[in-house]
This record gives C-alpha cells, sequence and structure tokens, in this order.
C-alpha cells in the first residue's frame, strides 16, 4: 500500500469531513466506519480525482468498500 496516497486521502476526508479527530485506517470502511453518505462519496470522488488527476468510473467505485480500495485503485490509474 502506498503510504503517502494514504496519507494525502485522509488529509482529503478530514478537511471534506471537518475533523482531524476521526480514525482513519486503510480498513475503514467508507459508509459504516466514517459514516460517509452517497452524495459525500460523489463529492469526494470529485475531490479525489482532481487531487489525484485520475478519472473513477461508476463501476469501479460501486466496488469501493474502504480506504484501502480507494488507495488502490488510485495507485493503478495514477
Amino acid at each position: 500500500m502506498n503510504v503517502e496516497i494514504l496519507k494525502q486521502l485522509e488529509e482529503i476526508i478530514h478537511d471534506y469531513k471537518g475533523s482531524k479527530d476521526l480514525q482513519i485506517s486503510e480498513d475503514s470502511s467508507l459508509i459504516r466506519d466514517l459514516e460517509l453518505s452517497s452524495l459525500d462519496i460523489i463529492n469526494l470522488v470529485g475531490i479525489i480525482e482532481d487531487t489525484f488527476n485520475i478519472e473513477i468510473d461508476d463501476l469501479s467505485l460501486a466496488s469501493m468498500r474502504t480506504v484501502k480500495d480507494v488507495v488502490e485503485y488510485i495507485q493503478n490509474n495514477k
């Protein structure tokens, strides 16, 4: 796992949620642990795409359940 991408993603989520106290790990569930709604995820995808200069298609997005899934997608598509 790319630690640099993980740290950038953590920062993006912290900024989006407005809380630096939120505990984020690679195994954090986007919905259950981070309490992201569908709208939150769509908004974050836009930020992630801009930050990492990638595009996340709907099929790939549907398979992302954890922070690790997102990091691996970014790493493989950067």
